[in-house]
């Protein structure tokens, strides 16, 4: 009976140690929104990184021990943040390529082995701007790809809540500007 127990935890330990490579070892997060702004403002508030303070679920009202850091020109690319958080740990954001009014993309670098490519896409339609926000990475070893399976869940909620945000930004001030002409 002992052996039959010894040899069922056993057994039991090695799927669970092998479940982990059975994982994904990358992620692809996607989620798009209809903004009422033309894409000029959209991109303006995405390719200027001390404006995603303002729509962000990343920002000191979400977490006030956020502490944010700017490197480089106020916009486009080489324009850079850093954080430092109690809740959050630290990373770093840089914009590697943008093409106005178009596409804007980034590299993040959030603690730990974990790098991320971001871009976001902005289409023209009528009566505004499809905003497409996409984010892929590499988990590179066993805890990352457990990570992983928390990690889209808890992404998916945070870019849905920062397209909210922006949205909720960007139409008042759009409808001002309309109202203007």
């Amino acid at each position: 009976m002992k052996v039959k127990v010894i040899i069922g935890g056993v057994l039991l330990a090695g799927v669970l140690a092998g479940v982990p490579y059975l994982l994904p070892s990358d992620f692809k997060i996607e989620k798009s929104t209809f903004i009422q702004a033309k894409p000029a403002q959209v991109f303006a508030s995405l390719n200027n990184l001390s404006a995603w303070e303002k729509w962000s679920a990343w920002n000191q009202h979400a977490d006030p021990t956020l502490s944010n850091f700017y490197q480089g020109p106020v916009s486009g690319v080489g324009s850079a943040f850093s954080w430092k958080s109690g809740k959050s740990g630290e990373g770093r954001i840089v914009i590697t390529a943008n093409e106005p009014d178009k596409k804007i993309e980034f590299q993040f670098y959030p603690e730990g082995k974990l790098q991320a490519h971001g871009q976001f896409i902005l289409e023209p339609v009528e009566k505004g701007t499809r905003l497409t926000w996409i984010s892929t990475g590499i988990l590179p070893d066993y805890t990352d790809r457990v990570k992983g399976v928390f990690l889209k869940r808890k992404l998916d909620a945070e870019f849905e809540k920062g397209l909210s945000g922006l949205k909720e930004l960007l139409e008042p001030q759009a409808k001002k500007i309309s109202l203007r002409k």
